[in-house]
């Protein structure tokens, strides 16, 4: 399996987590709707690796949000969430592009 196969079996395991998540009900709806926002920009055709870095920005956001009122991520997307802002498929210049993302919002 070349390069361009790996990342492809990479990201459609990513992405079938992403699923299976969405169609957890554990899932809370504000993590959902994060979850959709990814999944609808990628089968859209959007660049896998951006929309990756967005939804990890996301839902770091949410998990902020919620800590200041004493809450958590659901079990499972706070795994997911720490497996793709650890994971090989985001950029070496993953600081970079969160400083960019900041800026932005």
């Amino acid at each position: 399996m070349n390069k361009k196969e790996k990342r492809m079996a990479a990201q459609d395991a990513l992405l079938s987590r992403v699923y299976d998540l969405i169609l957890n009900k554990e899932t809370l709806d504000d993590e959902r709707s994060k979850l959709i926002e990814f999944k609808d920009a990628v089968e859209s055709g959007k660049d896998f690796e951006q929309q990756l870095m967005n939804l990890a920005e996301s839902l770091r956001q949410l998990a902020i949000r919620k800590l200041n009122n004493k809450e958590t991520l659901s079990p499972e997307v706070g795994k997911f969430y720490m497996d793709i802002s650890t994971t090989g498929l985001l950029k070496k210049n993953f600081g970079t592009g969160m400083t960019v993302i900041s800026f932005l919002s």
